[in-house]
């Protein structure tokens, strides 16, 4: 299954190989940034150009400042499960949009308190200003979660130009948890924080009938979400979110098959109320796409403007897609950099543009060869 934990004996052996330089068919080079990292899956950009990374199975939150080329420790956060050969742990992170007036974190973990595993989001404060968290607290939980297993729990979170949260849970291995809209299970969420962002005053569901996700981006010349899905053992997904209808179905559910008929992707996308809104691209056999961005003045060539870049975990490629002048289909898809390893989370440094990706074990830089 197209899965993050899905290939562990893979991953295993990928994690301990040297990073290599791009191939001779990619279009550009990954310059490193920061390496020796544990497991990370999510980083984010300060303004100032720091980078705050998570460490998904200690639960460790550091900062590299790319001035000093240092680290520091920013909060350790307790009880995260530690089992990196699942998709659980701490998975996404986020700096409050007004940051670093507002000095707060948030942070998207799986963590074990008892019973079964909790996802939590917290918040993470330096309230006396001195560069290290030291107050947290846990400010959303999803409805409550029967089940214990390591896969489809999302994680990615960030915030839109709206100003609200941008969550995403996975339906947790149960199909018809995403047609339900009782269920926080298999949505995109959007949360509405207080004006000092310490509470969240209202959740609602921005889209519905997804399997699991770790890539979500707004288009900043259009203001629309995209998202990548991973599909079972076929329709890997590339999906434009924000349609007319609201909350859009994204139709994943418990009729969907790989087989044919319906040709694909109808036959993944199948459930519930119509419009059903189908992937503006898919792949069979799966990729397992990962984290998504936008290329805005990103300092690569002039066909790298205002595409959408892409990873993939399980061939540990980067793909660019170019949209069309509404920017509202697939043109063209390319694959631009092979890295010897699987590609996580994929962000545009908000100042810069450029493009950056960690692969688990090091932070890179799209740049031309």
């Amino acid at each position: 299954m197209s899965r993050l934990g899905g290939v562990v004996a893979l991953a295993l052996v990928l994690a301990q190989l040297p990073a290599s330089p791009a191939t001779a068919a990619s279009v550009y080079a990954a310059r490193r940034v920061v390496g020796n990292l544990d497991h990370v899956a999510a980083f984010a950009f300060a303004p100032d150009g720091r980078i705050f990374y998570g460490e998904r199975g200690t639960g460790k939150v550091r900062v590299y400042d790319p001035a000093t080329k240092t680290k520091a420790l920013f909060f350790a956060i307790p009880k995260v499960v530690d089992d990196t050969n699942s998709e659980l742990g701490l998975l996404g992170l986020a700096l409050h949009p007004d940051f670093p007036a507002t000095a707060s974190l948030y942070a998207y973990t799986v963590r074990a308190l008892g019973g079964p595993y909790r996802i939590q989001l917290m918040r993470i404060d330096d309230t006396d200003g001195d560069g290290e968290g030291d107050a947290k607290r846990v400010i959303w939980e999803p409805s409550p979660d029967p089940a214990s297993g390591g896969y489809h729990v999302g994680g990615r979170i960030l915030f839109g130009p709206d100003g609200k949260l941008y969550v995403v849970v996975g339906e947790r291995g149960d199909p018809a948890l995403a047609q339900d809209l009782d269920s926080d299970r298999g949505k995109i969420l959007r949360l509405s924080l207080s004006p000092d962002g310490a509470t969240v005053e209202a959740t609602s569901v921005y889209a519905y009938g997804v399997r699991n996700s770790f890539g979500l981006a707004f288009d900043p010349l259009k203001d629309k979400l995209w998202d990548t899905r991973n599909g079972p053992a076929c329709n890997d997904e590339l999906n434009r979110v924000t349609v007319a209808d609201m909350p859009t179905n994204l139709a994943w559910g418990s009729n969907q098959t790989c087989s044919s008929p319906p040709e694909p992707p109808k036959n993944t996308n199948r459930d519930g109320p119509k419009p059903r809104n189908l992937p503006e691209a898919w792949w069979t056999p799966t990729i397992a796409p990962t984290g998504i961005a936008f290329c805005n003045s990103c300092d690569l060539n002039a066909d790298a403007e205002g595409a959408i870049f892409f990873g993939a975990f399980n061939d540990g490629k980067i793909r660019r897609v170019t949209l069309n002048a509404k920017r509202t289909a697939v043109e063209g898809i390319q694959v631009v950099y092979s890295h010897s390893r699987q590609v996580l989370s994929v962000e545009a440094h908000p100042s810069t543009g450029r493009i950056y990706f960690t692969d688990g074990v090091a932070i890179y830089r799209l740049a031309m060869p």
